[in-house]
């Protein structure tokens, strides 16, 4: 074990000795100690990104993958790394695509990766993610995969890199198929407030006046309610996205 009384630049060497030696426990301990800002801004000072997405290409495991995406989800959102590598990128979409063979933390962390650089990055997508998205969107027993599922759609529609490609993700997540999916298999559960938060911002920014006319018609009475209590509160979230 690391003395986490050390100093954080002793820290981080002992950090990229361990990557050096034992790619498997190296890439974990970075991702359990990155979470204190001091550590994670050494770890950048000391180019420690680099050495992880090499870490990472080097040696294709789902463990190795999920420690490493850990680290680099903090980093990419505190805006302390301005790119990633399109190798990591193409990566992470075959993780989706095969969601249902891998380690479930894997495919989130993933999915948490992407939602990050369409937010503050240009993440450019193919029409198979949206039925890739879709199947995560039946995953019941993985909540969390749902959630971020749907965030990561939320996203490819409010974060375009252009107007042309708002239009055709506008069509892609209004569709028939996903529609069905999120009323058959989350509608129809308990929504944790992450969901609801998700789905109000799918329910309003996107379906709008679409909800009322078509979805609701085909629920029962209680999912109606259901529906329609996403909107209690809505204002407050819409004012926190702007």
């Amino acid at each position: 074990m690391l003395d986490l009384k050390a100093s954080p630049t002793k820290l981080v060497e002992s950090l990229l000795i361990h990557l050096h030696h034992d790619t498997t426990l190296g890439l974990q301990l970075i991702a359990e100690e990155s979470v204190d800002s001091a550590v994670l801004q050494h770890l950048m000072a000391f180019g420690a990104h680099e050495n992880v997405c090499r870490a990472m290409n080097e040696v294709i495991d789902a463990m190795n993958w999920y420690h490493g995406l850990v680290f680099l989800h903090r980093a990419y959102s505190r805006k302390l790394i301005r790119r990633i590598p399109i190798s990591i990128i193409s990566t992470l979409r075959q993780f989706i695509s095969k969601g249902s063979e891998l380690p479930c933390n894997l495919v989130h962390q993933s999915l948490l990766m992407l939602v990050a650089v369409r937010r503050f990055g240009r993440l450019r997508y193919t029409d198979d993610i949206f039925d890739h998205l879709s199947t995560l969107l039946m995953t019941r027993q993985e909540p969390l995969l749902q959630e971020a599922s749907l965030q990561l759609l939320n996203y490819l529609v409010n974060y375009p890199n252009n107007q042309e490609e708002e239009e055709v993700a506008k069509k892609k997540v209004l569709n028939q198929k996903i529609v069905g999916c999120i009323c058959d298999h989350i509608l129809r559960g308990k929504p944790s407030a992450g969901m609801g938060k998700q789905l109000f911002l799918y329910q309003v920014l996107l379906l709008r006046t679409y909800w009322y006319r078509k979805v609701k018609k085909v629920l029962p009475g209680s999912l109606t309610d259901v529906a329609e209590s996403l909107t209690e509160g809505g204002e407050k979230i819409a004012e926190g996205r702007r």
